[in-house]
């Protein structure tokens, strides 16, 4: 439980620095570089997020896994051999899709972007690509070498240097400046995180008959992501073209806000993330798996609970603060939101990530289209009746089938014991969530002694657990 606490605290603290950053860098570039700047922008950035699919960024969950195996049982060769692997296809297929996107720059521009986007901007950021892609490789090799100091020192360094690189180059050179600042952060970063990575590993192996085993486990492994990977992008993006063509551009981006809030809620747990994963790809007993899913059950649902729950009776001030009156209907809706984002937190992480961690990768990839589907299919038979809600409703649905088969898996292939006092917390966690949503159009005084009741309670349920954990590893 305290190396849980201690990485989920060191990454989402990092995570919390990062977006009051990218709140912070927002602001200054609507300001300076303006709509027209931000637009360009974002054109850019949907274009290049699916080129990522096929590049080597695709490989990141295999290589967490198989790196956390090998660091763990002292495999040295092959930990070098899955790295120098890794980061030398991504580099490959990183260096063609940059010299594909530079020598067909005419026919991507005219087809894909638009002829406002000039020729020196797009170039600027189809040289980042390369950078980016490594960028993601390295984080999950770090990740799976259980580098969480690493991982937070650089992350905080490489937003310093975005910070002060966009700053400047857009107080000098304007919009020029800004996608200048892209290709030197992702130069930056790559550059920051290869100098980390080599503390673990050699770039240099002799070659032996262990390398072809590695690249066909991590390709089995990271064939079945490249897949899924494709199809979540095509569900994303019906959904939202869906929308513009049944409804409006407005309901797009009040339901994009929604999602926006509901990525700030993940925050807060991102950081177990990069403990509980690979903790899952080691090959642990019975009595250890046990252990590890039922204290990382508690803590997610504790923390997930109390803030969804706070999300919910706060939702039409947190929804004003953070954008404006134009966007306060969000909150009919936002509970759905929540809700779906609850049980990824909960049930999703804690199976989702012990299904891929054993490489069951028929559940994963089931689960995986069970979420797809749902945001296609349910879309699709309502939204001329019910509209945008038809599109919410698929995010809540679509979680419920996915976590509910991932859960029936779990239990019927594992020997799990999920304790009676983590299905109480979970019970009473849906109840105080229900209660919430009752109360969510209340005065505000009425929803803060609410919600200080909740937390009370919750420091109540787990006051032994409070008490041992201060003896164990506070004792002197």
């Amino acid at each position: 439980m305290k190396a849980l606490i201690k990485t989920t605290f060191l990454i989402g603290s990092t995570e919390f620095i990062l977006l009051v950053v990218a709140l912070l860098k927002n602001k200054y570039l609507a300001v300076t570089i303006g709509p027209e700047g931000l637009g360009m922008y974002s054109l850019l950035n949907s274009f290049f997020s699916i080129a990522t699919i096929f590049s080597g960024t695709w490989l990141g969950s295999g290589l967490t896994k198989f790196a956390s195996e090998y660091y763990t049982s002292n495999e040295k060769e092959n930990l070098n051999i899955l790295f120098v692997i890794s980061a030398a296809f991504t580099l490959t297929i990183g260096a063609i899709s940059v010299g594909s996107f530079i020598l067909f720059k005419d026919f991507i521009i005219d087809s894909f972007l638009s002829t406002e986007v000039l020729d020196i901007y797009y170039t600027l950021f189809s040289l980042s690509f390369l950078g980016s892609s490594l960028r993601s490789i390295l984080l999950s090799f770090l990740a799976g070498v259980k580098a969480i100091k690493r991982i937070t020192y650089a992350r905080i360094i490489i937003a310093v240097i975005e910070i002060i690189s966009v700053g400047l180059l857009v107080y000098f050179f304007d919009l020029l400046g800004f996608f200048i600042s892209i290709l030197v952060v992702s130069i930056a970063a790559a550059s920051i995180l290869f100098s980390y990575s080599i503390k673990y590993v050699s770039i240099f192996f002799s070659f032996s008959n262990k390398i072809l085993p590695n690249i066909k486990k991590l390709m089995n492994f990271a064939s079945i992501s490249a897949f899924l990977g494709l199809v979540y992008f095509f569900a994303t993006y019906y959904q939202r073209k869906l929308i513009t063509l049944e409804s409006s551009f407005t309901e797009l981006g009040i339901f994009q806000v929604g999602i926006a809030i509901i990525a700030y809620i993940g925050i807060a747990l991102n950081g177990s993330d990069y403990y509980f994963y690979p903790k899952m790809s080691e090959k642990l007993d019975n009595k250890n798996l046990n252990l590890e899913i039922n204290e990382y059950f508690s803590f997610t649902v504790v923390i997930s609970a109390i803030i969804c729950i706070g999300t919910i009776l706060f939702g039409k001030l947190i929804i004003i603060s953070l954008y404006s009156n134009q966007f306060k209907s969000l909150n009919e809706y936002l509970y759905i939101f929540v809700l779906a984002q609850f049980f990824n937190n909960t049930t999703g992480k804690v199976y989702g990530h012990l299904i891929l961690g054993n490489a069951k990768l028929f559940a994963h990839s089931v689960a995986s289209l069970l979420t797809s589907l749902s945001w296609v299919i349910i879309p699709f038979l309502l939204i001329k009746s019910i509209g945008i809600l038809s599109v919410i409703l698929s995010l809540i649905i679509g979680s419920l089938l996915t976590n509910l088969f991932r859960l029936v898996y779990s239990h019927i292939n594992f020997d799990l014991i999920i304790s009676l006092r983590n299905k109480k917390l979970l019970v009473l966690s849906l109840l105080g969530l229900l209660l919430s949503i009752i109360s969510k159009d209340s005065n505000l005084l009425i929803n803060l002694i609410l919600m200080i009741s909740i937390i009370a309670f919750y420091i109540v349920f787990y006051r032994n657990e409070l008490v041992l954990i201060k003896k164990r590893y506070y004792k002197k």
